[in-house]
């Protein structure tokens, strides 16, 4: 399931492996490692220190998580992030021009035992094909700093294309983004962000370790989330989400085995090059 690339690979053969779910594990990409020496550049002098992962320990918890939230922003924006990034996806063999991205979320993940509620915290177990209904969606994730396996990222592979009871059917938006206008912006609104859970995942948990400018690349169609974090240190990762009109045109995508909402959240997704949003036109063809 999990495949670690150290040898260059077709973008059809990419898209294949991907979309029948492995989790591949690109290591040590130049874009890569200049994204996170960018993002870490922005964390280090917003937190002023040069262990953000120890930072929660000595500064007030409600100052630090208004000084995280100004290191996501800054870092969600930075124009050179979005260029390094945009240069992993060419180096992969991907057309910009043909590449529509989300936008770059920046997790800070305390020690379970930290009370601080933040907007890009950990996030609960999910699809993200159950939120923006789009299964050509490709996610990228990778973390900043050395991270222990049991507090990164983690995966129930049995659940790829098997059904799990969710709260798709009911999960709106739009509630969650009135909810979010009510909090402040750097703490999680009481709407959750996704669909839910409404029963324990089966099966094994994967829970990879990978270093700092690695990424991993895999379906958004797989069930994931965010280990809880019961070491010291706090996990700073980032993610992002992209769909490719080639994949579109051709007709392949993950499966969809639990979704029951129609709905499809297009204007999350603007191309890498001109910006242009994607749209319900882009898959009438």
């Amino acid at each position: 399931m999990l495949t670690r690339i150290t040898q260059p690979v077709s973008q059809s053969e990419l898209r294949e492996r991907v979309y029948r779910g492995e989790i591949l594990h690109f290591q040590n990409l130049p874009g890569v490692n200049s994204f996170c020496q960018h993002a870490r550049t922005i964390c280090e002098t917003l937190l002023d220190c040069s262990s953000p992962v120890n930072s929660h320990r000595y500064i007030e918890p409600g100052n630090w998580q208004k000084l995280i939230f100004q290191y996501q922003l800054a870092a969600r924006h930075s124009p050179d992030c979005f260029e390094s990034f945009s240069n992993t996806l060419q180096d992969l063999g991907l057309d910009l021009n043909e590449t529509f991205c989300d936008r770059f979320i920046f997790r800070a993940v305390p020690p379970h035992s930290f009370d601080v509620n933040g907007a890009h915290a950990w996030v609960d177990t999910h699809r993200d094909t159950w939120g923006a209904g789009i299964y050509q969606q490709i996610n990228w994730w990778g973390p900043l700093y050395p991270y222990p396996e049991s507090a990164g990222i983690e995966f129930y592979p049995d659940h790829f294309d098997q059904a799990i009871a969710n709260t798709t059917a009911n999960w709106s938006h739009e509630k969650y983004l009135a909810a979010r206008k009510q909090q402040s912006a750097e703490l999680k609104p009481d709407y959750k962000s996704i669909p839910s859970l409404l029963e324990t995942p089966r099966g094994k948990v994967l829970r990879p370790r990978i270093e700092a400018g690695d990424i991993l690349c895999f379906s958004a169609a797989h069930l994931h989330g965010s280990s809880i974090n019961h070491t010291d240190n706090c996990r700073f990762s980032f993610e992002t989400r992209t769909v490719n009109l080639e994949d579109i045109e051709s007709g392949l995508k993950a499966p969809n085995c639990d979704n029951d909402s129609d709905d499809q959240l297009l204007k999350l997704f603007h191309n890498l090059v001109d910006g242009e949003k994607l749209e319900a036109r882009h898959f009438s063809h």
